[in-house]
This record gives C-alpha cells, sequence and structure tokens, in this order.
C-alpha cells in the first residue's frame, strides 16, 4: 500500500499505560466513522507498515487509545511515538458536491463577491471556536472564517472558493499598510 492510494487519518501522541496502549489524535470531525476499524497503516521510515488493531476508545475531542496487535510494552509503544497513521482511500467517506475535506482545498483560490480574486489557501487554522482559511492578500497574511454561510459558490473542478467576506474584514489587515501610505 502506497501513500497515493492512502489518505492521513491522524498521529500517535504517546503511550497510554503500560502495556502497549498508544493515544493517538484522529484528524477529522466526526471520529465514529473510524471507530470500528480492524486495521491501521503507521508510517515508519517511510513506509506504511499494516497493524491489526486489537482495541480502540474514544477519548475526549478527537483523541483515542490504539491497542495495536504485537506491541505490548510502553518500551514498544514509545517507539510509535508521533508515527502518522493512514487508511486506504476506499475508507473516505463519501462527500456532497458542495462538501470537502480541508486538506483537499489548500491551492485553491479564494474570491470575494466584492473584491474579486483574493488568493490562494495556504493553510487551515483549526481552532475551537472558528476554522480559519489562511491566505496572502497584498503580502499580508489573511485569516477568513470558514463558514459554511460565508462560502456562495464552490469548484472542485477549477480549485475555487467563492466567498461572501464579512464588510470590512479585509480591511482590518490592511490598515497598517493603508496608515503607512498616508
Amino acid at each position: 500500500m502506497t501513500k497515493e492510494n492512502c489518505f492521513e487519518l491522524g498521529s500517535l501522541i504517546k503511550p497510554h499505560g503500560l502495556k502497549g496502549d498508544i493515544q493517538a489524535f484522529w484528524d477529522t470531525d466526526n471520529i465514529d466513522l473510524y471507530l470500528n476499524i480492524e486495521s491501521i497503516l503507521v508510517e515508519q521510515n517511510g513506509q506504511l507498515v499494516p497493524f491489526f488493531v486489537e482495541n480502540l476508545r474514544p477519548q475526549v475531542g478527537q483523541k483515542v487509545i490504539l491497542k495495536l496487535e504485537g506491541i505490548d510494552t510502553i518500551e514498544q509503544a514509545e517507539e510509535f511515538r508521533k508515527l502518522k497513521l493512514f487508511l486506504p482511500d476506499e475508507f473516505v467517506p463519501k462527500l456532497e458536491d458542495d462538501e470537502f475535506f480541508y486538506h483537499e482545498i489548500i491551492g485553491f483560490v479564494v474570491s470575494d463577491t466584492e473584491k474579486g480574486k483574493l488568493g490562494k489557501i495556504e493553510t487551515i487554522y483549526n481552532l475551537p471556536q472558528n476554522d480559519l482559511l489562511v491566505i496572502n492578500y497584498k503580502e499580508k497574511e489573511i485569516l477568513i472564517p470558514l463558514k459554511k454561510e460565508l462560502i456562495k459558490e464552490f469548484d472542485r473542478e477549477n480549485k475555487s472558493i467563492l466567498m461572501h467576506l464579512p464588510e470590512g474584514l479585509l480591511e482590518v489587515y490592511l490598515e497598517d499598510t493603508d496608515q503607512a501610505e498616508k
């Protein structure tokens, strides 16, 4: 199995207890979709290595406690600290036309209904109160709330998102520039 046929589900954080359990982070909005998996791929030295899942227990938020077959001591679990976890693409849930995964929209061009083309999505900040798109607009880093009601058109084929930004949002970031020019 290669990375091209898989998606990154999350990562292992640290050992949990003394018997080989490992705390993991599931990078998904709905961890329930992945609580019944029988096996998982762990990236070790650039290779995806399959492991059977003996036990999986959800924790608070996006964390789970994972017991992998053959990992039976804290010392063995320690070797898995911070390794990435993958699943084959067939585990990706089907989305509606206007839905997307955050990782797939990196590089999409964001436009505003008033200001036109703004720039490409460089990254996305996942914050508890609000997820934010990060774009570079007029040589400034701009943070745009990723709210469904702001998205007017989502075009996967042309890698673009048309938004109607709140009035004054861009100006907040550009005030320093405007003041310097006066």
